[in-house]
């Protein structure tokens, strides 16, 4: 009888534990889905409100462009922020630091110093009528613009230079249509940060294939 009595309590010890267990997995859970409606939320504001702006595509490898479903994106921008930190850097090389090919390699990504291993800036740009973003400056916060001028985020980890993201997901079999992309239309918020929404081709239209 007492072996009865001692696993009717252990059983009615465990109850409230389990109890505790389940509403902590569930609010969990809910704290977990209210974060997810929320970032989700933020993006589909984003991509309505946020400043339209048109980043030039650089040439990448034709083996890598297209992926089946989606396609790998450069951008010149890349290349113009990369430049400008060299410069920066040559300004305070020696010329035997810069002598030969290196300097004149217009690939060349810099050595950059320590500081710019691990690095985020603002690049500055100039919005044409088209919504193109032109490289005007580097800048360390987003309050250096002026009329027309739009602040974008980027950053630099171990040495690489990185603006937004490097690909463009599309349905499969529509490959052949963005082919003709020339330029990627972001919608930047009021943080400078990028979110990619659709290509461009060079008349400035939207790349919209047909179903």
């Amino acid at each position: 009888m007492s072996r009865f009595f001692n696993k009717l309590l252990a059983t009615s010890e465990a109850a409230p534990r389990r109890g505790l267990a389940i509403f902590a997995a569930l609010l969990g859970l809910i704290i977990t889905l209210s974060a997810v409606n929320i970032s989700i939320a933020k993006y589909e504001s984003q991509l309505a409100n946020g400043r339209v702006v048109l980043l030039k595509l650089a040439p990448v490898d034709p083996r890598s462009l297209m992926q089946g479903d989606y396609m790998v994106l450069n951008y010149q921008l890349e290349d113009d922020i990369a430049e400008a930190l060299s410069q920066s850097v040559k300004k305070t090389a020696t010329d035997e630091d810069i002598e030969g090919d290196l300097a004149n390699d217009t690939w060349f990504r810099p050595n950059l110093p320590e500081q710019f291993w691990h690095y985020n800036g603002f690049v500055i740009l100039q919005l044409d009528k088209h919504h193109v973003g032109h490289f005007t400056r580097l800048a360390d916060n987003s309050d250096k613009t002026t009329n027309n001028e739009i602040a974008l985020r980027y950053k630099i980890r171990d040495g690489s230079i990185y603006i937004a993201t490097n690909a463009f997901f599309f349905q499969e079999g529509h490959a052949k249509a963005f082919e003709n992309a020339k330029f990627g239309l972001f919608r930047v918020n009021d943080k400078g940060a990028p979110l990619l929404q659709s290509m461009v081709n060079e008349d400035f239209a939207v790349i919209a294939p047909e179903k």
